[in-house]
C-alpha cells in the first residue's frame, strides 16, 4: 500500500521520492487510525497468507465453486492454495 501511495503522489505531483515517502507515510499513518488501526502497509505474501486463510477456513471438503466465487478466485489459485496448505 506504501508503496502504491508514494508512486501516485510522485506521479501526481511530479516530487522525487525522497519528498513523496514522508507524505506517504502520514497518509497511512492517519487513514489507519481511521480505521481502528488495522493495518494497511501489509506485504503482498501477508495478503495472500491472510487470503488464503480466509479461503481455507470457507473451504468444507465440498464447497469449491462457491468459495471461489466468494473470494473471486479461480480454480487454479484455489488449487495452489490447497497447495502450499498441504506443503505446511
Amino acid at each position: 500500500m506504501r508503496t502504491r501511495i508514494v508512486r501516485v503522489i510522485r506521479e501526481s505531483t511530479g516530487l522525487l521520492e525522497q519528498f513523496a515517502v514522508p507524505i506517504a507515510d502520514q497518509v497511512l499513518k492517519v487513514v489507519e487510525r481511521d480505521i481502528d488501526g488495522h493495518a494497511l502497509n501489509r506485504t503482498e505474501r501477508e495478503m495472500q497468507e491472510q487470503r488464503d486463510r480466509l479461503v481455507l477456513a470457507d473451504f468444507d471438503g465440498r464447497n469449491r465453486d462457491e468459495v471461489c466465487r466468494k473470494h473471486g478466485i479461480s480454480r487454479a489459485t484455489f488449487y495452489r492454495i490447497l497447495g502450499r496448505a498441504a506443503a505446511k
